[in-house]
């Protein structure tokens, strides 16, 4: 996949998160911020024991898994409920409205839903999280990568 930017061809799929230059040089991009994927971990980050369930928002340290410099996150979260709309948010940390969270909704009873994340991350590392109740019963997390 090829994207075009300011008159120069981007390498999407380059391993550095270089961009090809229209003389075939690599450049970094403007900021330097590059994804890093985080690769095949073998199971979850964070199960339903890690979460509080009360309707507040919480914090969720990512500093044990995302290295320190990183900038946002990219998440995977997968939810089952004993019973309809029940919501799990993840957001970046200090903001105290859910507004600007991404989340997922159960549509039906004990049936899992999947949501993939991009959220914004504080210099500690941290983002926040809303679940509805306790009759959220399963709660998956996982980190997937990170831009840095």
């Amino acid at each position: 996949m090829t994207v075009i930017c300011k008159g120069e061809t981007v390498a999407a799929d380059s391993p550095t998160g270089q961009y090809l230059k229209d003389d075939g040089s690599w450049g970094v991009p403007a900021g330097g911020m590059t994804y890093v994927n985080r690769g095949d971990p073998s199971t979850w980050d964070f199960t339903v024991s890690n979460f509080t369930r009360d309707g507040a928002l919480h914090d969720l340290d990512l500093s044990s898994i995302v290295p320190a410099g990183a900038v946002a996150v990219v998440a995977k979260v997968q939810i089952i409920a004993s019973a309809s709309a029940k919501t799990f948010l993840l957001g970046p940390n200090g903001n105290v409205n859910t507004y600007n969270s991404a989340g997922v909704t159960t549509q039906v009873a004990n049936i899992g839903i999947y949501g993939n994340f991009l959220v914004k991350l504080d210099a500690g590392r941290i983002v926040h999280y809303y679940a509805t109740d306790t009759n959220i019963t399963s709660i998956n997390f996982i980190v997937c990568g990170w831009f840095i």
